[in-house]
């Protein structure tokens, strides 16, 4: 997915940054537009859910809990745990959330190297490079 800009988009309509699900339907019936407010033209896939919203926009909604869940989600890459005592200890959800944030950024590391070495690729096999 492309990264988005908030500050002074004008897609915002296209992609649903304000789309709100007004209707769940029931598990034998389709998802669609008519499910949502304000939907954004076409659905975006995140894993195997499909949505008419901006999957950025809760962030946008809530900056200070985001802001808390990454500060804990740095400190817990490191090696320290929110809550006293063990891994066992800590909240469920929080644990869960770290989770899907290091699936997340190796996925986005993947991508990354695989990018670089598609380039470094295309730089070699350039007419007139110099061959190591």
């Amino acid at each position: 997915m492309p990264d988005r800009q908030c500050t002074g988009c004008t897609r915002q309509k296209e992609w649903g940054c304000e789309a709100k699900r007004w209707r769940t339907p029931n598990p034998d019936e389709p998802d669609g537009k008519e499910n949502w407010v304000k939907p954004a033209y076409l659905s975006v896939s995140l894993g195997d859910e499909e949505s008419f919203a901006c999957p950025r926009q809760t962030i946008r909604e809530h900056p200070a809990a985001w802001s808390k869940m990454l500060m804990f989600y740095s400190m817990f890459s490191k090696g320290h745990l929110p809550d006293k005592g063990a891994i066992v200890d800590q909240s469920n959800v929080m644990i869960q959330l770290f989770r899907i944030i290091e699936e997340a950024n190796a996925e986005c590391d993947r991508e990354e190297r695989e990018r670089e070495q598609r380039r470094q690729s295309r730089e070699a096999n350039k007419p007139g490079a110099r061959r190591r």
